[in-house]
């Protein structure tokens, strides 16, 4: 083989192997924020701002549910840091922003990459449609409407040519997103559920991502709990499905992107005071399956910060 042709070849197959991953770390931009889509409403006319980490490596390619050899040895790490806004307009109807900061760097076994900048911001209403109230119990039901907006850079480049859509910090699409949430409490227990669909549209690069949609349940329990205005602990357990639909570019099919995943999501809260919210907790995908090859996810953990006015 002439020497000429290795660097070549080389490119070659670091560009498909790029394309392969193209969609693997690919992040909501509503990611974040504290019971943003819970069934619950802000108090009328409350204000409550927070900040959340979420921080997530991913080491591993998969075909369908198989492991299988990277021979360029990824490694992304993502940390996403998350300010939000959320305003009650009426006990009713809340209206929310998120706004995304990230940090993304791609190891592989011929050079690294680093990304930092602002994601694309989320803007969001939720309208509480039914509230019922009994002793020691509620039942609230919400919607949810929002959109992604392309605040995010979506087209940095690396010399010559733009970098993989994986390290970009946003999409450069305005996608929008709805949401419906129930929030069930009894005693010092609750239950949870959230159905979430959002429409991809075509953003940077030709790139139109998949529609993705999710369904969550998990319950909540308060272990120490303190006469108001005292403090109160919680730990919280439950289960995520997730699909992402396969993506477009230039309106040809993505043969390696779209997936579908199980994850369990475990995490404590505690109140130091009815006005402040505070949560570490961690999400471990226990089944994943890939159309094609992708980075697989990893374990992902999160913090939040929460303050009321």
């Amino acid at each position: 083989m002439p020497m000429a042709s290795v660097p070549t070849r080389l490119g070659a197959h670091c560009t498909r192997v790029a394309l392969a991953v193209l969609l693997s770390a690919s992040a909501a931009a509503q990611q974040g924020g504290i019971e943003v889509f819970a069934g619950e409403t802000i108090f009328e006319k409350g204000i409550r701002i927070s900040v959340s980490h979420l921080y997530n490596v991913r080491d591993g390619l998969r075909s369908g549910t198989d492991s299988v050899d990277d021979p360029l040895g990824r490694k992304l790490t993502e940390n996403r840091t998350v300010f939000g806004v959320d305003y009650g307009l009426t006990s009713d109807l809340q209206v929310s922003a998120l706004v995304p900061f990230v940090n993304k760097a791609l190891d592989t076994n011929v050079g690294s990459q680093d990304v930092s900048g602002l994601g694309d911001v989320a803007l969001l209403a939720k309208y509480r449609f039914f509230l019922r109230n009994g002793r020691q119990r509620s039942m609230n039901m919400s919607i949810v409407g929002g959109v992604e907006t392309p605040t995010g850079e979506s087209e940095r480049r690396d010399g010559p040519g733009l970098l993989p859509a994986l390290l970009q910090p946003g999409n450069g699409a305005w996608n929008p997103f709805a949401a419906l949430s129930m929030t069930y409490g009894f005693g010092r227990a609750r239950v949870d559920s959230t159905l979430f669909y959002k429409i991809n549209t075509e953003g940077a690069a030709d790139l139109e991502r998949g529609d993705f949609v999710t369904l969550d349940l998990s319950g909540a329990y308060r272990v120490y709990h303190v006469k108001y205005p005292g403090p109160t602990v919680g730990i919280r357990a439950g289960v995520q499905y997730r699909h992402e639909s396969r993506a477009e570019l230039a309106g040809i099919s993505v043969t390696n992107s779209g997936s579908d995943m199980l994850l369990f999501k475990t995490s404590v809260g505690v109140h130091p005071t009815p006005d402040t919210d505070l949560a570490l907790g961690v999400e471990v995908p226990f089944w994943q399956d890939y159309n094609g090859q992708q980075l697989e996810r990893g374990t992902r953990l999160v913090l939040k910060l929460g303050l009321r006015f």
